[in-house]
């Protein structure tokens, strides 16, 4: 009768011992990939698929498919595809920073829009795109915006019924003059 109990462990085809598994994983620097390569590296000691998953944060049925592809494809078959040639997103699409890409952007931003108008997020990705010679995503635009600590600078709007500055100096109990100093009627 099977132990229904216990966690089936995933097995591992030898493309790569658990001690190279484990220094690829140490070596990593891509977010995703250290992932997946922790949770082969898991998997290759011995861990049940559930213990893998909760350790690295993840899914079993997330470890299921990692295990599957990497037994199929190798270890090449997990890697990040994306990568590959970057032609969207990713650290191709932000800003580098310190570089004269953002001087420039900086320096655009201290005055309107050709159009005459205010930076937003779109026309931020806009003149991007214009400079990279390819399309950027307007949250780009707006992650710019906030990293260089960039909002949309507009005076408060006034209501259309708002009495005239002469009049709201006449309302005040102790009117100024239209200058800002005190009037001397008291």
């Amino acid at each position: 009768m099977a132990n229904w109990y216990m966690p089936r462990t995933a097995k591992l085809e030898e493309h790569l011992s658990s001690a190279e598994l484990r220094q690829r994983y140490l070596r990593c620097d891509h977010r995703a990939d250290r992932t997946r390569r922790h949770a082969l590296w898991l998997v290759s000691t011995g861990k049940s698929g559930n213990e893998a998953a909760r350790l690295v944060g993840r899914t079993s049925g997330w470890i299921s498919l990692l295990v599957r592809s990497y037994n199929e494809r190798g270890a090449e078959g997990v890697e990040t595809l994306k990568r590959e040639g970057q032609q969207w997103g990713g650290h191709e699409a932000a800003l580098r920073w310190g570089t004269e890409e953002e001087t420039q952007l900086r320096e655009a931003l201290r005055h309107a829009t050709p159009e005459g108008e205010v930076w937003t997020a779109v026309k931020v990705a806009a003149w991007l795109s214009k400079r990279r010679g390819r399309k950027v995503h307007l949250v780009t635009g707006w992650r710019t915006l906030q990293r260089l600590r960039q909002s949309m600078q507009l005076p408060r709007p006034q209501h259309p019924e708002a009495a005239s500055l002469e009049d709201q100096v006449a309302f005040q109990k102790n009117p100024r003059d239209a200058d800002g100093t005190a009037s001397d009627t008291a």
